[in-house]
């Protein structure tokens, strides 16, 4: 298996939005389906140029499609791979373009017992629209308009930790500029729930792999219908506005949180982690042929 694509592949591997992306692509190469198959990976900004090369690409390549947020694929990148895979996809018209999970950066070599996690409620990211309703709830801004609440954030606050007991809720200024790499992890790993807003302008984020990952109990808005989140163990919230009842009654049931905890970790192992992502990868091919 040749692995080609349009950008340094070391430094995409290491990017954090490219998430597992050189373990899939290592799981790839194991396999004994996808032996005969060669891989373009396609390195896309949202909103930018698609600018393919096509020379890399015939009905024996298999590409996949990373960053881009959007849904739009050009029919001549389907029509002349055998398989696009293409990260925060919603919907396609091409038979053959398929959803790949963005996954996780961090790795979780083992998971806390919900009784052994110190933090309660854990939040850490940039304030951006699509958590905006997310920080009214939690600022008491609902009637404030979203560009007013950025510029007077430092007022109504960006700390909320305090609104849970053994919480850390925190807004950060920009993208990557919160908690270092291990302390992030050791966070995620240390917390029973996470709040995972939706993303701008998707629903689906690198942190609803991470938190699944860390067998968190996640807490979200309703997620996109795509195979891999499909049945996803997460509390489905509405409204942020009924966050803090959510988290009272999740809190009170002991018991049930160690069940949540243990079906995050079995749906990850299973539905989203490399290994599940490649083994659907296969049966897509499969069905394809």
């Amino acid at each position: 298996m040749v692995v080609r694509s349009n950008y340094n592949l070391p430094r995409l591997y290491n990017m954090l939005e490219t998430g597992y992306l050189e373990d899939i692509v290592k799981v790839m190469q194991k396999s004994e389906t996808l032996v005969n198959f060669n891989v373009y990976i396609h390195f896309k900004r949202t909103n930018a140029p698609w600018n393919i090369d096509y020379s890399m690409i015939d009905r024996n390549t298999l590409v996949l499609v990373v960053v881009d947020e959007s849904s739009d694929i050009p029919k001549s990148l389907s029509e002349k791979s055998c398989a696009v895979f293409k990260t925060y996809l919603t919907k396609t018209e091409h038979k053959n373009v398929f959803h790949l999970p963005v996954g996780h950066s961090l790795k979780f070599e083992q998971t806390k017992n919900t009784h052994d996690r110190e933090t309660n409620v854990f939040f850490s990211g940039n304030l951006h629209v699509g958590r905006k309703e997310l920080y009214a709830s939690l600022s008491r801004s609902h009637f404030i308009p979203f560009f007013l609440q950025h510029r007077i954030r430092k007022i109504l606050g960006e700390d909320f930790s305090n609104q849970f007991s053994n919480s850390k809720i925190v807004f950060t200024r920009k993208f990557a500029t919160g908690l270092i790499e291990e302390e992030y992890m050791n966070q995620l790993s240390n917390s029973k729930i996470v709040l995972c807003p939706k993303g701008n302008p998707g629903v689906e984020t690198i942190r609803h792999y991470e938190a699944l990952a860390a067998g968190c109990i996640i807490v979200s808005e309703p997620l996109p219908k795509i195979s891999c989140l499909s049945n996803a163990p997460y509390v489905n919230i509405k409204s942020w506005k009924s966050l803090k009842e959510t988290i009272i009654e999740l809190l009170a049931e002991k018991e049930s949180l160690a069940v949540r905890q243990q079906a995050s970790s079995k749906f990850y192992e299973n539905n989203c982690s490399p290994n599940a992502t490649v083994s659907n990868i296969e049966k897509m091919i499969e069905e394809l042929h």
